[in-house]
């Protein structure tokens, strides 16, 4: 039974009894003295629309899944939470996420792919007379040449920083390898 006035912050619902169907949701109250409703059909009530305090899960490992109560009698209708565990393969995804995302914190991954390769390239050409089979050999004149590359712009990064100590305004665009 619904007491009036109703609420004025109060939300409801328009239910259809025999199709069972909620019609709309999250209405105010369309009476602006919020008296009742004269003349509708009996076959829709008005429904005052609460929820349960959603609970706060690690949804990286839960998902909520709300569903409505509907009293009809008590015209209201009850939002209710249950929460389910994801499936491990979910699971072990968003721990992956995470690492990733804590390995990020620790490390430029974009600085640490290029010192790498700076790395390796220096190493290749510190070892330049090693014999290594064709295939292994031109992946490696390809990975040493792509270091050279990055070495030279190693330098021009070295002399743009030069120049902005000496309270030069350098040319931050040009001197670069271009890029094959």
């Amino acid at each position: 039974m619904i007491a009036y006035p109703v609420a004025a912050d109060s939300l409801w619902a328009v239910y259809q009894i025999s199709t069972e169907e909620i019609k709309s949701r999250r209405q105010p109250w369309p009476r602006p003295d919020y008296g009742p409703i004269e003349g509708g059909s009996a076959d829709y009530v008005m429904l005052e629309e609460k929820a349960e305090t959603r609970p706060v899960v690690d949804s990286r490992i839960w998902r909520l899944e709300g569903s409505d109560v509907i009293d009809v009698a008590g015209n209201s209708i009850t939002r209710t939470w249950a929460t389910i565990k994801r499936v491990p393969e979910e699971i072990k995804s968003a721990a992956e996420n995470v690492e990733a995302a804590q390995l990020g914190l620790q490390v430029n991954l974009a600085r640490e792919a290029m010192e790498t390769r700076l790395m390796v390239s220096a190493i290749l050409q510190f070892i330049d007379g090693l014999q290594m089979p064709a295939k292994v050999q031109s992946r490696a004149d390809a990975y040493k040449a792509k270091g050279i590359t990055l070495w030279k712009n190693r330098d021009r990064l070295k002399a743009i920083i030069d120049q902005i100590d000496l309270d030069q305004e350098p040319d931050m665009d040009s001197g670069w390898e271009p890029v094959d």
